[in-house]
C-alpha cells in the first residue's frame, strides 16, 4: 500500500497509474423531500487492485477520512449535496475507488456536532454502505471553459456552457454570489452554490480616515517644482507642504457605498482571496481608488526673486498612471489573521491661486518620476465585527479591529511620510431585547475524541525520545473535563465547566426572524484523557488546555424565532496545546504546543438558546444568553 492507512485523506494502494495530483470529487446527495442526512464516517481506497467481495477490505486498517472544516460528520439538508475532494498520486484510471461510510436519516433541526465527537448511538448495520466506484475516465472540459466536466455536473452547472448563455455557468460566473468565481471555488474545491463556502475574503473597498496631518517637501522627499511651473518668470520651488484630509469626492464612492461616511482614503481589494485553513495565506491586487488632502496653509511662490503669490494645494490621485500593488492576508486563528500591504500611486497636485482661483496649476506626479507607495505590516483583522457600522463595500473583511475588540489606529509609511489610518467605522448601538456580550459555561461531552494521524498531524517524530518515529496511535485519544475552570467576570461558581466561550460582541436580534453573526473566543479549556495512551514501554496521560501562541476563536449566529430565545449555530476553531505527563515518573512531562498545526474545528447548529437567565439562577457571567435550554 502506498498509504496504507491514508491519515484521515484517504488511503491508496499500488501506484495509480501515474504520477501527480488527483481529484476524485465523492459526493452525497440527500434526495429525501423532509429529513437531513447524517454521513457519520467516510472511509476511502483507492486501488489497483479488484476487489470481488468488498467486504473483504481491510476497513479497520483505513482511517476515516475529515476535510479541513472536521467533516465527516456533517449533516446535508433535504435535496442538498455535500462533496468530499480525495486527492491520490496517481489518476487511477481503470482502477477503483471503494467506499465505505456511515449514514443516517434523521429530523432536521436541534442537529449538533464537532470534530472528533463519536455518537453515543450504537451502529446499525442498515446504515453502513460499501461500494466499487471504477474510475473509468479522466473528467473532460467539453465546453472548453477550464471547468471540469465532473465538478460542474456535480453542482448543476452546464458542462456545454462556457457562460456565453448563462454567465453562472463559466469560469467568471458566481452562482452563490460570494465574489469568489467559478474557477477560484473549482481550485479551492468548494460548493459554488454555498456563500460560506470557501472561507476568505472577498472583493471590496476600504474606507479610512487620515487622523495626523503629513508633511510633502518639494526638494527632500519629492522634486522641486521646476521654474516657470506657475507661469513665466516663478522661481523653483523648494519647501515643506503640511497636508491635512479632506473627505473624497462624492464620485469617488463607490456605488456600494453611497450615502455612508466621508473617507480619506479608499483601497480597493480586486480580487477574493480564499482562506479556508489557518496559517492559509493569499494576495489579491490592490489599489487606491481616492485619497483626499490639502495644504494647512498656502504655499509661497516668489516670481524672479520679487513678487510673490500663494497658492493652496489640493493632493489626489492621479488617473493617468495606475494605482496598484499587492495586499497580502494571512489567516492566523477562526475569525482572522493580520494583513500587509504595499501600493503605488502617482499623486496629483492641484495649486489654487488664492487670490485669483481660476489660476490653477496641475502637477500629475508620474510626469517626474514623483511616486507615493504606502506600505502596512502586521495590521489585524477579522471577519466578523458587529460592535462597528462600516461600509458595505468591505464585505466580511475589518481591517483594524483588534483581539480584545477595539479598532487601532494603522500606521502606514510612505516614501514622503509616514501616515496614520483609521478605519471609517461608527460603532453600533444596541438595545432592549438584543444579546450583549457574556461567558458561556460548557462541560466535557464524556466520549469528545481526537485523533492523531487522522484530521491533525500525527505526534511527531523525536518528541517521546531522540530518534522516535512519528506516533500514529492506533486508537482515538478519548477526553473528559479536568476540573472546573474559573473566570473573574463570574459572579457565582462555575460549577464542573471544563470550557468557557466569550461572545465578545453584542447581537442584534431584538424582534422574532433577527439573525446576527458575532465573534466568539473559547477563553478557558481544560480536558484531560480518560485513560493513559501507550508510548512503546511508558503510559502518559494527556491533558489538553489552550495555548497561549494564539487565539481560539470562531463565529456565533444566533437566530430569535420566537419571544424567549431561538437557535444558534457556531464555527470554532481550537488552537491547544497537548500536555503528556508520565503516569509512573510524573517530572517526565512533554508539551505539543503548535497551535496552527493541531488546531480542531469545532461546529454546531440549530442549538437552542434562552433569553431568561435569572429565572434559572445561571452564573453572573452569561448575560442575557443561555445556551442548550429551549424556552418555547
Amino acid at each position: 500500500m502506498g498509504d496504507p492507512r491514508g491519515g484521515g485523506r484517504g488511503a491508496q494502494e499500488g501506484n495509480g497509474g501515474g504520477d501527480g495530483n488527483f481529484v476524485h470529487f465523492v459526493c452525497f446527495e440527500n434526495d429525501d423531500p423532509t429529513l437531513c442526512m447524517r454521513v457519520r464516517e467516510l472511509k476511502l481506497l483507492a486501488s489497483d487492485q479488484t476487489y470481488p467481495d468488498i467486504g473483504a477490505i481491510d476497513w479497520d486498517a483505513i482511517d476515516p477520512v475529515q476535510d479541513a472544516k472536521g467533516h465527516p460528520p456533517v449533516i446535508i439538508q433535504p435535496g442538498e449535496s455535500w462533496c468530499y475532494p480525495f486527492y491520490t498520486t496517481g489518476s487511477y484510471l481503470g482502477k477503483h475507488i471503494y467506499v465505505k461510510y456511515d449514514a443516517v436519516g434523521e429530523p432536521c433541526g436541534k442537529a449538533a456536532w464537532a470534530t472528533g465527537e463519536k455518537d453515543d448511538e450504537e451502529d446499525d448495520p442498515d446504515m453502513i454502505s460499501i461500494g466499487d466506484h471504477p474510475v473509468d475516465d479522466r473528467s473532460l472540459d467539453t465546453d472548453g471553459d477550464g471547468l471540469w466536466d465532473s465538478w460542474e455536473e456535480v453542482y448543476g452547472l452546464d458542462p456545454e456552457d462556457d457562460g456565453t448563455v448563462d454567465i453562472n455557468n463559466g469560469p467568471l460566473g458566481d452562482p452563490d454570489g460570494d465574489s469568489f468565481d467559478n474557477l477560484t471555488e473549482q481550485s479551492a474545491l468548494s460548493n459554488p452554490l454555498d456563500p460560506s463556502d470557501p472561507e476568505g475574503i472577498p472583493t471590496g473597498y476600504d474606507f479610512y480616515r487620515l487622523e495626523a496631518p503629513t508633511t510633502l517637501e518639494f526638494g527632500v522627499t519629492a522634486p522641486p517644482l521646476p521654474p516657470d511651473f506657475f507661469g513665466p518668470g516663478s522661481d523653483p520651488f523648494i519647501g515643506p507642504v503640511f497636508l491635512v484630509c479632506t473627505p473624497v469626492s462624492v464620485s469617488a464612492i463607490p456605488p456600494c457605498a453611497e450615502g455612508m461616511g466621508a473617507p480619506h482614503v479608499i483601497l480597493h481589494r480586486k480580487q477574493s482571496v480564499p482562506l479556508d485553513d489557518l496559517s492559509a495565506g493569499g494576495l489579491t491586487p490592490a489599489e487606491v481608488t481616492a485619497c483626499a488632502m490639502r495644504s494647512m496653509e498656502p504655499i509661497a511662490v516668489t516670481y524672479e526673486g520679487g513678487s510673490t503669490r500663494f497658492f493652496d494645494v489640493f493632493y489626489s490621485v492621479s488617473p493617468d498612471f495606475p494605482a496598484e500593488g499587492l495586499m497580502a492576508f494571512e489567516r492566523t486563528h477562526g475569525n482572522g489573521g493580520y494583513l500587509n500591504f504595499s501600493i503605488m500611486f502617482s499623486p496629483r497636485l492641484e495649486f489654487v491661486d488664492v487670490d485669483d482661483p481660476a489660476n490653477v496649476f496641475v502637477l500629475h506626479g508620474a510626469s517626474m518620476d514623483f511616486l507615493e507607495v504606502i506600505q502596512a505590516a502586521n495590521v489585524p483583522w477579522e471577519f466578523v465585527s458587529p460592535r462597528y457600522v462600516c461600509n458595505p463595500c468591505t464585505q466580511n473583511f475589518h481591517p483594524g479591529v483588534q483581539r480584545n475588540g477595539g479598532l487601532s489606529l494603522i500606521p502606514v509609511m510612505g516614501m514622503h511620510g509616514p501616515y496614520l489610518f483609521a478605519p471609517e467605522c461608527d460603532l453600533a448601538t444596541f438595545g432592549p431585547g438584543d444579546v450583549m456580550p457574556g461567558y458561556d459555561l460548557l462541560s466535557s461531552r464524556p466520549l469528545s475524541e481526537v485523533r492523531f494521524g487522522t484530521h491533525i498531524p500525527p505526534i511527531p517524530a523525536d518528541f517521546f525520545d531522540p530518534g522516535s518515529e512519528p506516533f500514529f496511535p492506533p486508537w482515538p485519544l478519548l477526553l473528559t473535563g479536568a476540573g472546573p475552570v474559573a473566570i473573574e467576570e463570574c459572579t457565582t461558581e462555575t460549577g464542573d465547566a471544563a470550557a468557557v466561550v466569550l461572545r465578545r460582541d453584542p447581537a442584534a436580534v431584538a424582534n422574532e426572524g433577527d439573525t446576527a453573526t458575532i465573534p466568539i473566543e473559547l477563553v478557558e479549556l481544560s480536558l484531560v484523557s480518560v485513560e493513559p495512551i501507550h508510548v512503546v514501554d511508558s503510559f502518559f496521560d494527556v491533558y489538553v488546555e489552550l495555548s497561549l501562541e494564539a487565539p481560539s476563536t470562531g463565529t456565533m449566529t444566533i437566530t430569535r424565532t420566537h419571544p424567549n430565545g431561538g437557535v444558534f449555530d457556531a464555527i470554532l476553531v481550537v488552537q491547544p496545546v497537548y500536555t503528556f505527563v508520565n503516569i509512573v515518573n510524573t517530572s517526565d512531562v512533554r508539551v505539543l504546543d503548535m497551535p496552527r498545526d493541531y488546531a480542531l474545528r469545532l461546529e454546531c447548529a440549530d442549538i437552542p438558546w434562552s433569553d431568561d437567565p435569572l429565572a434559572l439562577g445561571w452564573p453572573g457571567c452569561a448575560s442575557n444568553f443561555v445556551p442548550g435550554m429551549d424556552d418555547t
